[in-house]
């Protein structure tokens, strides 16, 4: 399901997204462009960050349309107070481009393909670690504890 046809039918929905917010938990929002309508009709955006699909984000750079779009939701995102995130990314053109266009982040496979965390943790062990670890932890690449429960 999208996040367009969880916000069309689930009324309480941006209320819940809200009260987790409170709570220091945030969420994406995805499939900007069909929730778009809806996430206008809200005064109080609730959502940490917008995704740019990765099919607008492909190829961007040779489509003045595509590169206009990601533009606007890169600007919609700001202008919401929530952060852009592009899904896809594949090249080093498309990071430059999105550099330049003031993306926050980017994912996609030219940083590394999904898998499960154990195996990301073990493929940085093989690794030797530059950075000290975390303190009191042992584990290099353990999250830092920011004393919030």
């Amino acid at each position: 399901m999208t996040d367009a046809h969880q916000i069309k039918n689930n009324p309480g929905l941006w209320e819940v997204v809200a009260q987790l917010k409170l709570h220091r938990v945030t969420l994406a929002l995805t499939d900007i462009g069909a929730a778009y309508a809806a996430a206008a009709r809200n005064q109080k955006f609730p959502f940490a960050e917008i995704k740019i699909e990765a099919d607008i984000v492909a190829n961007c750079l040779l489509h003045k349309t595509k590169f206009a779009v990601c533009q606007s939701i890169v600007d919609l995102a700001h202008s919401v107070g929530a952060m852009a995130c592009a899904e896809g990314v594949a090249n080093l053109d498309q990071i430059h481009a999105l550099i330049a266009m003031g993306c926050d982040s980017a994912q996609g496979p030219f940083f590394g393909k999904p898998q499960p965390i154990d195996s990301f943790k073990a493929g940085l062990r093989a690794v030797e670690p530059e950075a000290s670890p975390v303190q009191g932890s042992g584990d290099p690449y353990a999250w830092p504890d920011d004393g919030a429960a």
